[in-house]
């Protein structure tokens, strides 16, 4: 079976994404916004400044991860970058 970033990631089109960050304001400040939401619940979001950080909500670390979303998008087709990021063996 195939897995697809359908199968990776949720769909928050539909969701204030004020409301998904808000428990975490603590740690990742005032200017970031998610851009994408693991199936584990882990985010990615993207600063006033568009650098990428990954929210790790099971350890509540926030990690940078690319200088702009076209760097990102090369990083996801890295198998093993994907591999941590979304913990495809759970």
């Amino acid at each position: 079976m195939k897995i697809t970033w359908k199968d990776l990631s949720i769909d928050f089109s539909n969701m204030d994404s004020n409301k998904l960050i808000a428990d975490w304001i603590w740690l990742i400040g005032n200017d970031k916004k998610p851009i994408m939401i693991s199936c584990i619940g882990d985010m990615f979001l993207q600063d006033n400044n568009d650098k990428i950080y990954w929210l790790n909500v099971g350890e509540g670390l926030l990690d940078f991860v690319s200088n702009s979303f076209d760097d990102f998008k090369l990083r996801l087709k890295d198998d093993s970058q994907v591999d941590e990021w979304f913990m495809i063996g759970l």
